[in-house]
């Protein structure tokens, strides 16, 4: 992949993102009706005893998931089976010198880690299931056999540090052993997230921090898996009007937002304090930032991307 600058677009990058994955779509294979509920059709169906002519075709069509009821129209004109497209495999990174595993005694100075949960529970989310590594000291050499290793083996690798020396780190590996389409060069750490090609896989490597981390999955990292299974259009994503100014944080592009309808059916967002596992767990969205570290005022129309409200989603 071409290296470009760190400053595309968001909806740039994924477009890019979308379009490198679509150009290396995975493999196709037969499941049973049963089994097929949220995967990507990868072929029309062949004409089947129960089907009406130009019927099913309208319905069941490649680069599109499959849904219940059309996994319900597949059954009722015969089709046993259906042809999809290869789950990605993923792999799941997390660099940190100070957070603690959960589960383990508290530490004085040292918080909990949550990234590695959050970046799984969404992966889960999408019907996908991550294989996750121990999180990683900052040392570079532990980084670059993780990276690399993983890179042999699986689809998709997310690399996800902290900002500072682990996440320079990181950068500097796949800097190194990758291809990098955009994101940093040697250790500049001012550069949301790095996309790359490494061996077998694509890698990318994200922030930590709660908000910009949900963010980048909802956006890049979707776009990568969805293009991998060869779905070729973005995800649509409802707006809303701003009740109030919002500031994002410097270099930030998502912050936490809560939702409610008016009498007039209009839907508005109410910015939330923070951005960290509190705002984020109570929120029904995130809001988009047209450009990072952007101020829009009261009743600005805000682009959202759906976190704790599945009526939002696609």
């Amino acid at each position: 992949m071409s290296r470009h600058s760190a400053q595309l677009t968001l909806e740039a990058q994924c477009a890019l993102v979308r379009e490198t994955a679509c150009a290396n779509r995975l493999g196709v294979e037969s499941i049973a009706l049963s089994r097929a509920h949220g995967r990507v059709l990868a072929e029309e169906p062949a004409h089947a005893p129960g089907d009406v002519p130009h019927d099913a075709g309208r319905f069941l069509i490649p680069a599109t998931r499959l849904t219940p009821a059309r996994i319900a129209l597949a059954a009722s004109r015969g089709h046993g089976q259906l042809k999809v497209a290869r789950k990605p495999t993923v792999a799941v990174l997390t660099v940190s010198e100070g957070a603690i595993e959960p589960g383990l005694s508290p530490v004085a100075n040292r918080l909990f880690g949550g990234a590695r949960d959050l970046l799984v529970g969404l992966l889960r989310d999408d019907g996908l299931e991550p294989t996750c590594w121990p999180t990683l000291s900052e040392d570079e050499r532990q980084i670059e056999i993780a990276v690399r290793d993983t890179a042999c083996a699986f689809d998709m690798v997310l690399v996800c540090a902290d900002m500072g020396p682990g996440y320079g780190l990181a950068a500097s590996v796949i800097d190194r052993f990758g291809s990098v389409a955009f994101g940093s060069r040697g250790v500049d750490c001012d550069v949301p997230v790095v996309f790359a090609s490494l061996d077998q896989a694509f890698v990318m490597l994200l922030r930590a921090e709660p908000a910009q981390l949900a963010g980048a999955y909802m956006t890049l990292v979707r776009s990568l898996s969805d293009g991998l299974q060869g779905i070729e259009t973005a995800r649509r994503q409802p707006r809303a009007r701003l009740t109030g100014d919002l500031a994002f944080g410097t270099d930030a592009r998502f912050a936490p937002v809560e939702l409610a309808y008016t009498e007039a059916a209009v839907l508005e967002a109410t910015p939330i304090d923070g951005t960290g596992f509190p705002a984020l767990a109570t929120c029904r969205a995130l809001a988009v930032a047209p450009v990072r570290g952007a101020l829009l005022r009261a009743g600005a129309v805000v682009d959202l991307l759906a976190l704790n409200d599945p009526g939002l989603a696609e």
